[in-house]
């Protein structure tokens, strides 16, 4: 899922045996984005934020990281730069220092066109400030459409921030929400139908009753309640369940956890009319032309023609996984084949409305086992006010941050959490799992209270 395919594989046996414990928070296919990824890291002034930046970004194993900047050999010995490269040697460190350029980078060749930023996949300025954060804005409001994602961070006494900006917005293709089970029980397709028919339970021993599956269970109420022509609700379905129970079981209701199970997932026969779900409807309204990053590429056209299949077919598609039931592993297996089948016939319909744009298939059944978290994110952008060079009151900044008479050093606990903060940052967007900040975090140290606006 990786934007540049061109890009080196590294022995996936070593590196997922080293991120085990990653591995379990954005998965295989997470680790291998980064450890495709190359990021560029900018700096003002080296410090511990970067040092604590950096640190997270190895660990987490980046695989290549270019650190430019002024540093000078005491302050490399002093923060041990070089030295970061031992606590994982999966990632590339490339360190260019430029100790004597006044921080204007003008002797980097095409450091301002961007040229220089196409090998990236996201710029951190952290600790940026003074001349190198006028010539960022400067370059990306000139060249914000065809640059990478950028994150700037900052840490001034005890206050910071973390600014995301980027020329599209960023989706999101697992956000770890949680999502209700999917199981259609309000518009069933002829197959499931039939199989929760076949359930005659007046033939069924108080043992197999207590293994039917709790989707069967509400079902059948839900067929007697609107037989009645009861209201579903909470208290209806729990009413009937307990009726079904004690019909043709001889202990306490409470004491058979299928239908304890049926209780505590009935509100999955309450929503009868199936809407297009909030988070694909968010998606088709933030991004308004077609993205340049592959990965927002891919998720805006497959909502878009999940949007499609809605219409023509009145629900989304099937997911072929269903939740673990307490019930007989024979039924589970049953219900799960079903749900397969119906996902396959849903996924190649799926797949022709695709056909113009080229999506792999493992990717669309991955956006498909998501589909309910999926989300977007806006980015920054950098405006007019950002670069504003004639205004007395930046040019006296810039003057004084040049000189670090306006600064205050960082607290080294604020430096910590900021440079960890930006890291975690760059990952989200790298993978496109997990939400990021929208898109602006403002950290106050004194009270330990952050606010996130959206510029």
């Amino acid at each position: 899922m990786h934007q540049n395919s061109d890009k080196k594989q590294h022995n996936s046996v070593g590196i997922l045996d080293r991120y085990d414990r990653q591995l379990m928070i954005w998965g295989e296919s997470g680790q291998e984005i980064l450890s495709n990824s190359h990021v560029c890291v900018l700096h003002y002034k080296l410090d511990l934020m970067v040092v604590e930046c950096l640190k997270s970004m190895v660990l987490m194993g980046i695989g290549k990281i270019t650190l430019i900047g002024e540093f000078g050999l005491e302050k490399l010995a002093l923060f041990d730069i070089e030295g970061l490269q031992s606590m994982n040697p999966h990632v590339q460190l490339d360190i260019q220092d430029h100790t004597g350029d006044d921080c204007n980078y003008e002797d980097i060749p095409n450091f301002r066109t961007p040229h220089f930023w196409a090998p990236f996949d996201a710029v951190i300025g952290i600790s940026a400030g003074g001349p190198l954060l006028q010539c960022i804005n400067e370059l990306w409001l000139k060249w914000e459409h065809c640059l990478p994602t950028l994150i700037l961070s900052y840490a001034f006494d005890a206050y910071g921030y973390v600014r995301l900006i980027g020329n599209e917005p960023s989706c999101v293709i697992n956000s770890h929400a949680h999502s209700n089970p999917d199981l259609r029980l309000t518009c069933m397709w002829p197959e499931l139908e039939k199989y929760h028919e076949s359930f005659q339970f007046d033939k069924l021993s108080q043992h197999e009753l207590s293994a039917v599956p709790y989707s069967v269970l509400l079902s059948t109420v839900s067929k007697e309640l609107r037989k009645s022509k009861i209201a579903l609700n909470r208290n209806s379905v729990k009413a009937a369940l307990i009726r079904l129970h004690d019909k043709y079981m001889s202990g306490s209701f409470n004491d058979d956890v299928n239908f304890i199970e049926a209780d505590r997932y009935s509100f999955l026969l309450f929503n009868e009319s199936n809407p297009f779900p909030d988070n694909l409807t968010k998606i088709l309204q933030t991004i308004h032309s077609e993205p340049k990053s592959i990965i927002n590429k891919w998720v805006y056209h497959f909502v878009q023609s999940v949007e499609k299949f809605y219409t023509l077919n009145g629900c989304l598609p099937v997911r072929s996984a269903i939740p673990d039931m307490e019930c007989s592993t024979l039924m589970f297996n049953e219900q799960k084949a079903i749900y397969a089948r119906k996902s396959a016939q849903d996924v190649a319909e799926l797949m022709e409305i695709l056909s113009p744009h080229s999506i792999p298939e493992y990717f669309v059944r991955y956006l498909l086992q998501n589909l309910r978290t999926l989300d977007v994110v806006k980015l920054s952008s950098i405006t007019r006010e950002d670069v504003k060079e004639q205004s007395a009151r930046m040019t006296d900044l810039l003057i004084h941050q040049k000189d670090h008479l306006y600064t205050a050093d960082p607290n080294p606990a604020i430096s910590a959490i900021l440079g960890s903060l930006t890291a975690q940052e760059c990952v989200k967007l790298l993978t496109h799992q997990f939400v990021p900040l929208q898109n602006t975090l403002i950290y106050d140290g004194l009270s330990n209270t952050t606010e996130i606006i959206s510029i």
